[in-house]
């Protein structure tokens, strides 16, 4: 049975929507599936519409605490190991220690857990030493690549103190207005490399729908653009029953002192810099340097590359970034403007009164 850990490092980035697509592919490709929502806030429940009270749960088996929902879809069953009144860290902690034991262990081939938004604390410790790989979901806009380090950190502590769990790769998704190829997706796979998924989900207003009516979205509208995504990242992940993990991206590898170290301060990419690896796996040469992509600029997108841009300068001359950010662009004065059209109008009023008193005499 292998263990798949899905985090984010802030919730709204798609982590929910990820587990949820991979866990149904998976279940409809004929495997065994478990998908545990460790996320305090019931996000996977949510998801798929399920509550304690709708009939189809029982306690769960395993810890006596949380709330177990059987063939939620043909061959994917989904447990919640909190209580209902409470969303300690023991609850979690006593589920992940009894399951093993538990006669539930070897009915499933594949779990999937989607962890709290915050890998962070104790609870993280739990997770990374339950589950086998890590798969790190992070939204491809401004500044977001800088809170990475400190999560592969986190995971390079437990494989210290013994967890066997390895980062599976970076799974970028962008967010509405952003098109790709943008400047925070260069960013992040110039930083992080092949450890960054060559497939990047796409904002797709199906997914909103898919979770209105409690559907994965693979099941609701397959032929979607971010569909068809997860299901190329299952194959890529090998979850797929006939495949195997594809060896571009998806090697276990433990976390590397590079990953983890400082970042330098942000700058925007040249027409010179040389860009990440492309998707296709080729390699541009080193003598040739190529221009960064050119991003289709939305609105939203133009705002945002404003912001990194005042930001950027920011640092630059020392003044503080968040004066920086909020700080309105200086516009010309037209003050003086309007004190010459408010005298002009004075003496206009004042000479058509002395014309009209001359004219009544």
């Amino acid at each position: 049975m292998h263990k798949l850990l899905i985090a984010s490092q802030k919730g709204g980035v798609g982590k929910t929507t990820t587990v949820v697509n991979l866990a149904m592919i998976a279940a409809t490709a004929g495997r065994r599936v478990l998908l545990v929502d460790a996320d305090p806030l019931g996000s996977v429940s949510a998801c798929l519409k399920l509550s304690r009270k709708d009939g189809r749960g029982q306690p769960d088996p395993v810890s006596g605490k949380g709330w177990w929902w059987k063939a939620v879809l043909p061959n994917l069953d989904v447990v919640t190991p909190y209580a209902a009144t409470s969303q300690s860290d023991e609850d979690l902690k006593a589920f992940l220690e009894k399951f093993p034991e538990s006669d539930f262990h070897n009915h499933f081939e594949q779990v999937f857990v989607d962890s709290p938004p915050a890998l962070l604390g104790d609870r993280t410790k739990t997770l990374l030493r339950t589950c086998d790989d890590l798969l790190i979901v992070i939204r491809a806009e401004p500044m977001a690549y800088r809170t990475l380090p400190g999560y592969l950190e986190e995971l390079q502590e437990a494989q210290k103190e013994g967890a066997s769990c390895q980062l599976k790769g970076i799974l970028l998704t962008m967010p509405q207005g952003m098109e790709e190829d943008s400047e925070w997706e260069h960013q992040l796979r110039t930083r992080f490399g092949k450890n960054v998924f060559a497939e990047i989900v796409p904002y797709d207003p199906e997914a909103n729908q898919a979770v209105l009516v409690g559907k994965p979205i693979t099941l609701l509208s397959p032929e979607s653009p971010a569909a068809k995504v997860y299901i190329s990242l299952a194959s890529s992940l090998g979850i797929l029953k006939s495949q195997k993990p594809r060896k571009q991206n998806l090697e276990n590898t433990s976390v590397s002192p590079e990953l983890v170290a400082p970042l330098p301060r942000f700058q925007q990419s040249s027409s010179t810099t040389s860009p990440a690896p492309s998707r296709s796996g080729s390699k541009s040469s080193p003598s040739t340097p190529t221009p960064t992509p050119t991003r289709r600029t939305t609105p939203v997108a133009a705002k945002a590359v404003a912001v990194a841009t005042r930001k950027s300068k920011a640092q630059v001359v020392g003044e503080p970034v968040a004066e920086a950010v909020v700080a309105p662009v200086k516009k010309p004065s037209t003050q003086p403007n309007l004190i010459i059209l408010t005298l002009g109008a004075i003496i206009i009023g004042l000479a058509t009164g002395v014309i009209a008193l001359y004219i009544m005499r």
